[in-house]
């Protein structure tokens, strides 16, 4: 039987917090989740959260919920470690692009 999320991400979260008004990073962490990636035939082009419009080469399809500060994505079974463009949550997945 095929597996459905047969690739585990490394995900690099960005932790800080609010200090008289101005935002102060601590550091990162990391978190890793279950999920499929899926690279792109050809480059879409997306708007991300900013209005910015930035080409997308791959899909990462996972269950887990959207996580809060999330900044690059690392997949060691298919040699990926990118900034991740967007986050976008459904009600049965999310899908981060890469």
């Amino acid at each position: 039987m095929v597996r459905r999320y047969p690739h585990t991400a490394v995900i690099t979260v960005e932790t800080g917090h609010i200090e008289q008004g101005e935002y102060v990073q601590d550091g990162f962490r990391e978190e890793r989740i279950q999920g499929c990636y899926t690279p792109n035939g050809s480059v879409t082009v997306r708007e991300t959260s900013d209005g910015d419009e930035v080409p997308v080469h791959g899909e990462f399809f996972t269950l887990c919920p959207h996580i809060i500060g999330a900044t690059r994505i690392r997949i060691d079974r298919v040699s990926l470690d990118a900034q991740i463009i967007g986050w976008e949550s459904y009600q049965t997945h999310s899908v981060i692009y890469v």
